[in-house]
């Protein structure tokens, strides 16, 4: 796509919003506020209703996996500040 390309793209695209262009610059109104609070409102429901999909979400009611071996060197965890490689 080339330069021209891109700005006759652009110039329709500011001119198809340039209502809701001159409203925001007039007002400095946006529907960020809202859109944030439906996005609030949706995460609450999900959590309200628990999961919807049990296949998909059946490792979040799993038991723990065994605790990985970790008596072979290979297998150590390094702590904090043990720059060691394994």
């Amino acid at each position: 796509m080339s330069l021209r390309d891109h700005l006759c793209r652009l110039a329709t695209t500011v001119d198809h919003w340039s209502p809701e262009i001159a409203a925001l610059i007039d007002t400095g109104d946006s529907n960020a506020k809202s859109e944030g609070i439906n996005r609030v409102i949706t995460l609450i429901a999900r959590d309200a209703f628990g999961f919807r999909n049990p296949p998909t979400n059946a490792h979040a009611a799993a038991p723990p996996a065994e605790p990985a071996d970790t008596s072979s060197p290979r297998r150590q965890l390094l702590h904090p500040g043990d720059h060691r490689r394994c």
